[in-house]
């Protein structure tokens, strides 16, 4: 509840910046410019923090809707620790987030040199963050290897396992990164409506869209990368 008061604050906040503007008393534009900035803050870690509610809740619908025993498994698995796919996902989604800004942000300007280097610098932040994941991975397989076992021992075939791996990746990413790349888009497009045009909208959603699909591609790619060391946990649990 804490972290969802957080995003709702760094909103209010936001937009309460946007409506005033330089109508504040005594500081005119500048607490404008102040209680932007705060609520900016305020929705960036809104935006990382209130990721476990979000994971859990879309788990939990995702379980619901669950047609096969490894959309299941899933869906249950994630639901369990949200928090920890939060923590592993947290430089992804701040990646989709300003990813999708900068995108909004081009779609007015036009492109540039300078949103060359910056579309540099989010994919480096995208490679650098896969490490979280990488790590969340191999915690992963740690804990649930005793259970994997089990199923592998009963005649679960490995692919399958491995096809839970990259569900849980998906089931976790998915609400992450929408509405990571949503919020980068509104606080752009919130910031100068007043210049904003509604063709530049086409390029920005779609940017929005690539971006939040590459913050998934990421957190599947390493899921699938992560076969071996699936591999070595079963064959580790097997001989002890």
């Amino acid at each position: 509840m804490r972290d969802l008061l957080l995003f709702a604050g760094g909103v209010g906040l936001f937009v309460l910046g946007i409506v005033v503007k330089g109508r504040f008393p005594l500081v005119g534009a500048y607490g404008s410019v102040v209680v932007m900035a705060a609520g900016l803050v305020l929705l960036l870690f809104g935006v990382t923090l209130a990721a476990t509610w979000l994971i859990r809740a879309y788990a939990r619908r995702a379980g619901r809707r669950a047609r096969s025993a490894e959309a299941l498994l899933a869906a249950r698995l994630v639901e369990a620790d949200p928090r920890a796919w939060a923590r592993a996902l947290s430089v992804v989604s701040l990646t989709v987030f300003f990813g999708a800004a900068a995108g909004a942000q081009q779609a007015g300007v036009g492109y540039s040199q300078a949103h060359a280097l910056v579309d540099v610098a989010l994919l480096v932040a995208l490679v650098t963050s896969t490490v979280a994941l990488v790590v969340h991975q191999a915690e992963e397989l740690i804990d649930l290897r005793r259970s994997f076992a089990a199923l592998a021992a009963s005649g679960v075939p490995q692919r399958a396992l491995s096809g839970v791996l990259m569900r849980q990746a998906a089931i976790a990413a998915l609400p992450v990164c929408v509405m990571a790349a949503v919020s980068g888009v509104a606080v752009v497009v919130f910031t100068v409506m007043d210049v904003y045009q509604v063709q530049w909208l086409g390029w920005a959603v779609a940017r929005a869209v690539a971006m939040a699909g590459v913050g998934m591609l990421a957190a599947v790619l390493v899921a699938l990368a992560a076969r071996p060391l699936l591999r070595g946990a079963l064959r580790f649990e097997t001989w002890i």
